[in-house]
């Protein structure tokens, strides 16, 4: 008689309480883990400075409650590092997902539209809309972002994974870097924190143009996240990619581990 025997995966489960990861990174080798690292927004990590050349990527899982996404006027810190002069951040405004990078600007620097991808364009900075659209509360999400403006040809990528949902992926093309290479600025991050934690990546600082701007950082500072804060990651490694299929690759997985399980009585 033949019987199947499958052997439990202790450490799988472990991975996925983490959060789903749709960056090919090991978590092991992020220079920043919410889960594990103090993120007082006020000082360096790690050792030594980023490697500008490798950019950075960003994994974070969250679910957003209804008052993350209801506010037009106040962003939500999500993730990010650095400054109000070189920095950038993944932030909610709207219910929607906006990344923005300043690199040698001021905290005056302020973007004007979006979607911004032109360093040239007289602020310093980017400052891209999601083309997934208004996130729904409840609802868990991964998100990636793969920034290099150091490279040949900058570029920024965005993946949004919904539980039980399917990868969206969006790139865009990145111009008027010339010789800024500082996305990283002092090195400090956050993730999923309001209240007084110094510089947030890219937003503004100033009074000007307005403490009307959404992304004025007393703005952010006074609206903490208020959903369930899944798992925060931030590497300056070489080679970064967002996995089209993380559900696919995870089910293969699972089933080369139950065939090698299984055994014949």
């Amino acid at each position: 008689m033949t019987k199947a025997s499958f052997v439990f995966f202790p450490f799988l489960t472990v991975s996925l309480a983490q959060g789903a990861l749709i960056v090919n990174l090991d978590p092991a080798l992020a220079r920043f883990d919410s889960l594990t690292d103090a993120d007082d927004g006020v000082g360096g990590f790690g050792a030594g400075a980023p490697t500008a050349a490798n950019g950075l990527a960003f994994n974070v899982t969250f679910t957003p409650a209804a008052g993350d996404l209801d506010s037009n006027t106040l962003a939500v810190n999500i993730m990010e590092i650095g400054g109000d002069a070189n920095g950038s951040g993944l932030y909610l405004l709207g219910g929607e997902l906006h990344f923005l990078s300043k690199m040698n600007g001021t905290g005056a620097n302020a973007v004007g539209t979006f979607n911004d991808l032109n360093f040239a364009s007289g602020n310093n900075l980017i400052g891209i809309k999601s083309s997934f659209g208004a996130l729904s509360a409840g609802t868990e999400y991964t998100v990636g972002v793969i920034f290099d403006p150091v490279d040949v040809t900058p570029t920024l990528e965005i993946g949004v994974l919904p539980a039980n949902g399917t990868i969206s992926l969006e790139s865009y093309s990145v111009s008027g870097v010339g010789v800024k290479t500082n996305w990283h600025g002092d090195n400090s991050a956050t993730a999923f924190r309001g209240g007084n934690v110094g510089n947030l990546g890219g937003t503004v600082i100033s009074t000007t143009p307005s403490l009307a701007d959404p992304f004025h950082e007393t703005n952010i500072n006074a609206n903490p996240f208020e959903g369930v804060q899944g798992q925060a990651l931030y590497w300056d490694q070489p080679d970064p990619a967002l996995i089209p299929e993380p559900s696919t690759t995870l089910l293969t997985i699972l089933a080369s581990f139950g065939l090698l399980a299984r055994r014949r009585k």
